[in-house]
C-alpha cells in the first residue's frame, strides 16, 4: 500500500489514487493505474465510519498523549536553562536594534 501511496505522489500522470465518500459516512479510496490503453484498478479499500463512543477515546488518547509529550518538553527545556547560557540572544554587531 505505501508503494502505490508513493507511486502516486511520484507519477501523478499513470498511478492515482481516487477517494470516494458517500452521504451514509462509507468511504471507498482506489488505486488506479493508468496504462496508456486503459485503466487498471489495482486495490480498493472500503471505509465504515467509527462509533462516536471510540473516536472520543482516540481523540482523548492522542490528546492526552501530546499533552504529556509537551510536559516532557517544558521540564526538559526548564533542566536546561542555566545562568550561563541565557535564553536571550545579544544583538549581533552592525545589526541595527529596535528601540
Amino acid at each position: 500500500m505505501i508503494k502505490m501511496l508513493n507511486a502516486c505522489i511520484k507519477d501523478s500522470a499513470s498511478h492515482l489514487a481516487v477517494f470516494i465518500m458517500h452521504q451514509d459516512g462509507s468511504a471507498r479510496l482506489d488505486f488506479i493505474q493508468n496504462m496508456e490503453y486503459k485503466f487498471v484498478e489495482l486495490l480498493s479499500c472500503h471505509f465504515i465510519p467509527s462509533p462516536e463512543d471510540v473516536i472520543r477515546r482516540h481523540i482523548t488518547y492522542r490528546y492526552s498523549a501530546l499533552k504529556h509529550r509537551n510536559y516532557l518538553l517544558q521540564q526538559r527545556l526548564q533542566a536546561s536553562a542555566s545562568p550561563s547560557f541565557p535564553l536571550r540572544s545579544a544583538p549581533l554587531r552592525g545589526c541595527a536594534t529596535a528601540v
